[in-house]
């Protein structure tokens, strides 16, 4: 459960995050897409959907592969992947073929 300033603050950076991407800055997108993703796990603002997008367009393509990889050890939940997500799929074979 959430209160309304917690909310207020994950949407607020968020919108900033985006902003930044829309701007062309895209690794400040990124950094605050990590950051979005360590205060919250639970992932309120679905910013883990944007993560992909943001590494791939800051030429990160080494950090999504790892990021993938070791999610589901972070998590703790083996059967959890992101490879089933079809975003990630796309993105993960777009970041091996950029490397």
């Amino acid at each position: 459960v959430y209160d309304t300033y917690s909310i207020s603050l994950f949407m607020s950076l968020f919108k900033f995050m985006d902003i930044l991407g829309k701007k062309g800055c895209y690794r400040a997108a990124l950094e605050y897409n990590k950051f979005l993703l360590k205060i919250n796990i639970n992932d309120p603002t679905a910013s883990m959907l944007c993560i992909d997008y943001n590494s791939i367009s800051a030429k990160c393509s080494d950090y999504l592969v790892t990021f993938v990889q070791d999610f589901s050890r972070y998590i703790g939940n083996p059967k959890t992947s992101l490879y089933l997500l079809p975003n990630f799929t796309y993105s993960i074979a777009l970041a091996k073929y950029y490397k």
